[in-house]
């Protein structure tokens, strides 16, 4: 009989719930909202940079925490993600649902809701000339 552990997918926990009172008492409004000085905001930048550190270890999903009523935040988080899962699919929007535990429809209405598009597309402005 193995006794090996098993193996499970390391998921990465991005907390985005707190309120940053060491930031205001600065002088800073929203720390998570708050731009670097390349113009990213601070949240975007932290979660990049944990799918990058799991993707090295071929972890698996990202959770964020957020404060409740900050659908604002949560659905910036939500729609960043979709743009990765189909960055890393080659904008293969089928694999990209796939990638995200999702059926294709609801992969499809999400990035119509959130105007998430693919390049050279019909739902695609810069293809139609229209902006």
């Amino acid at each position: 009989m193995d006794n090996a552990p098993a193996s499970f997918p390391v998921a990465g926990l991005l907390l985005a719930a707190g309120q940053g009172e060491r930031f205001r008492a600065a002088g800073g409004e929203d720390k998570l909202t708050a731009r670097l000085p390349d113009g990213t905001l601070v949240v975007l930048a932290s979660l990049q940079r944990l799918q990058a550190a799991l993707q090295r270890l071929d972890g698996g999903p990202v959770i964020a925490v957020v404060r409740e009523g900050r659908d604002d935040l949560a659905a910036l988080l939500r729609s960043q993600s979709w743009a990765q899962a189909l960055k890393r699919n080659d904008w293969n929007v089928t694999k990209s649902a796939e990638d995200t535990g999702m059926q294709r429809a609801n992969f499809q209405a999400l990035m119509k809701k959130h105007e998430i598009r693919i390049r050279g597309t019909a739902n695609d402005p810069a293809s139609t000339g229209d902006s």
